[in-house]
């Protein structure tokens, strides 16, 4: 069983976008030409995708173009329930390091570029997430690949994998209403 193949898969099926860019980030930059890819291009390339990681690049996922989608970052567990008791439950939840996660959340519409910027920020700080990370074009790691950074490094040598924790893929029940209230706070 490819605990990698059926992890990115599981995502895809989540996120449901026509088309991914993934990025593969190492010392030497992020590698070009892994963009507008649909899911069964996404999944032809875990060969590759898994040499570049073995080898310590970092492996990630956005859909291409403008989309329906806020990732916000290094969440803790309690931001995590507090989305969800807000009926902002995520579409995916991904773990990237112990008890740090990321949240796609699954909007009602695509908005404009710039107002999907201001909801991922204003969102980031109304759930304790990083505020820097948070912009319409942000990428997500893609689960099943280890998350490389050298702080996560084990005493083995080896890292950790970014892990699928939930997957429903549905659009959280608050979207039309917060989509109302961002919108006029962006339009002040």
């Amino acid at each position: 069983m490819d605990r990698t193949l059926i992890a990115v898969r599981n995502m895809l099926a989540a996120l449901d976008a026509p088309a991914y860019d993934i990025g593969i980030l190492s010392d030497r930059g992020m590698l070009p030409g892994l963009s507008n890819l649909p899911a069964d291009l996404v999944m032809s390339r875990l060969p590759l995708l898994k040499a570049h990681n073995s080898r310590g690049a970092h492996i990630y996922i956005r859909p291409s173009g403008a989309h329906r989608f806020t990732v916000l970052d290094d969440l803790s567990q309690s931001s995590i329930d507090r989305l969800t008791a807000d009926d902002c439950e995520p579409c995916a939840v991904v773990e990237t390091s112990a008890g740090n996660f990321q949240a796609w959340l699954k909007h009602d519409d695509v908005y404009p570029t710039d107002v999907s910027t201001f909801v991922a920020q204003t969102l980031a700080g109304r759930y304790q997430g990083d505020p820097s990370a948070a912009d319409w074009r942000r990428f997500g790691r893609l689960p099943g690949f280890t998350n490389c950074k050298p702080k996560y490094r084990k005493d083995n040598g080896l890292y950790p994998y970014v892990l699928l924790r939930s997957c429903t893929g549905n659009q959280y029940r608050m979207a039309p209403l917060l989509r109302i209230e961002l919108t006029k706070q962006f339009q002040l």
